[in-house]
């Protein structure tokens, strides 16, 4: 038991809200009877009343734990999540979680960190986000993976994982067997369903982003990292762009920061899992590397039409190995990938007895090859409806591969796409374990963090203008995602209620033909 000046200052340099906090978190707010300090103890009994009038000590004590129990405190308070919890949020999110990745990173956020019970702190998410930002692969997907895994270690992120997948598969899975033909001309009341989603999904990726900033760009530094990296991603749109800026922001807050003395936060008490062990983690990390190399080098060695699978299954998982920042990033190359064209050159002029049909002219076209894997117009059909649907955008695969080859092709492709992200959000999280705590990393988090924000805020404006572009009621999209933005952000109406709300409007929008 420390004295009573120790419960000011600590011998180790840690605060009284780091000790309490390390002390009492487990037991979210309750105290086991007869487990009080002296001094709190005296201060509750009516013989300890006048000791608590000479001194504050006691005082201070009950203040400081009251707040940290408030969560006005560095060291937040955050609950022991089980595996029926796990469940309950993840079947509920698999199903309305619509909008693209930056929607469920926002969705996530008003889930596990605002709503109670807390399942992380902010800094926690944030750092996950910007760890799965820096991988290969979708960062949501990664992103549900993680949750589960810092609740409940391996189990726990493959049940919140496949179950955040599994509807989006499914269905588009079916769409690709049996509605590719209904899709090439969709009825008018789907398309007004996914104005109305999207709509109310900008509006929940703003209210994230406002809510991460407020509290984690707390400094000059930190503010223009968020602000520079929301204005080079909007302008400069590639994969290569979102682990540039994050480590970059990184080495920024390093610099600043080079004289700032560290401590050891409270909130590191947040992570109680990691999944596998270090030597674990290697392992997988290097099992993902020689699947990518072996793939690569068994699709140059045989023919397409003797081993299609092989072909299929190198193809997406090769994307999910190369790409960052998500679906919107991979659909140019999914689609460089599975729709084949030649180039057919006719003749200048017609009429011309001298022109051959190989000739070069300015009569170049590009025809779909009689080869090629889907037609452009299945791909555009299916895209179209795997951004009304729940789920990572990634789940387009499971459709393309239900056009390519049924149910072998759907394996291929939708394991080949998300497999390399899981493995390496897998592979990577134990090494976090350790880096995270070195003094380095420490000064680089703020950077980090920030930037990762940034990120979140060019969605906001790349997403908004899209969805206005593409409504076929601009003007009242506007209004619903207002609607949607004041349901969330004032009033806490959870986000899949909002959601569902603002496809239903959409649906009212075109049949009472608003603009």
């Amino acid at each position: 038991m420390h004295s009573g000046r120790a419960y000011f200052s600590l011998g180790d340099g840690t605060t009284v809200s780091d000790h309490w906090g390390r002390c009492f978190r487990p037991f979210l707010g309750a105290r086991p009877e007869g487990t009080e300090p002296k001094e709190v103890a005296a201060s509750k009994s009516s013989k300890g009343r006048a000791e608590a009038r000479e001194g504050e000590a006691p005082q201070l004590v009950d203040e400081e734990v009251a707040n940290l129990l408030e969560g006005e405190n560095d060291g937040p308070r955050c609950a022991r999540i089980g595996y029926w919890e796990i469940l309950k949020s993840f079947c509920i999110l698999g199903w309305t979680a619509f909008g693209g990745p930056a929607a469920h990173i926002a969705q996530f956020h008003k889930a596990f960190v605002e709503r109670e019970p807390r399942w992380m702190s902010d800094g926690v998410f944030v750092e996950l986000l910007a760890l799965g930002t820096c991988l290969p692969g979708p960062t949501s997907t990664q992103m549900s993976f993680a949750i589960g895994i810092v609740q409940k270690g391996i189990p726990g992120g493959l049940l919140s994982g496949l179950l955040f997948q599994y509807p989006g598969l499914v269905m588009m899975s079916l769409v690709g067997v049996g509605a590719g033909k209904f899709l090439v001309h969709p009825a008018g009341w789907l398309t007004a369903f996914s104005a109305g989603l999207s709509a109310v999904a900008v509006a929940l990726v703003a209210d994230a982003a406002f809510r991460l900033s407020k509290k984690l760009c707390d400094s000059r530094v930190t503010v223009f990292c968020c602000g520079a990296a929301a204005a080079v991603t909007y302008y400069y749109q590639s994969q290569w762009i979102f682990p540039t800026l994050i480590f970059a922001g990184g080495l920024l807050t390093i610099i600043s920061e080079r004289h700032k003395e560290l401590s050891v936060s409270s909130s590191d008490c947040d992570v109680n899992n990691f999944g596998l062990s270090m030597r674990g983690g290697a392992a997988l990390l290097s099992g993902w590397l020689a699947l990518l190399i072996l793939v690569v080098v068994g699709k140059h060695s045989t023919s397409y039409h003797h081993a299609k699978f092989l072909h299929w299954f190198e193809s997406f998982y090769v994307t999910g190995s190369i790409i960052f920042g998500g679906g919107q990033v991979v659909l140019p190359i999914i689609e460089q990938q599975v729709v084949h064209y030649n180039t057919v050159c006719t003749p200048a002029h017609a009429f011309a007895a001298n022109a051959t049909f190989g000739a070069p002219s300015n009569g170049c076209v590009r025809v779909e090859s009689p080869d090629t894997w889907v037609t452009e117009q299945q791909f555009l059909a299916g895209l179209a409806v795997a951004q009304a649907m729940p789920g990572p955008l990634f789940n387009f695969a499971a459709y393309l591969g239900a056009i390519m080859g049924g149910v072998p092709g759907i394996v291929a492709c939708w394991l080949g796409l998300f497999a390399p992200g899981i493995m390496l959000i897998y592979g990577v999280l134990p090494f976090w374990a350790k880096f995270r705590k070195w003094p380095w990393y420490r000064r680089a988090l703020p950077g980090f963090n920030a930037t990762a924000i940034g990120l979140i805020y060019a969605s906001v404006f790349q997403l908004g203008l899209k969805a206005f572009a593409l409504s076929p009621f601009p003007n009242a999209s506007i209004v619903i995602g207002i609607v949607g933005y004041c349901a969330t952000a004032f009033f806490e109406v959870p986000a899949p209620v909002a959601i569902l709300t603002g496809g239903v409007l959409g649906v009212v929008g075109w049949a009472t033909n608003c603009h």
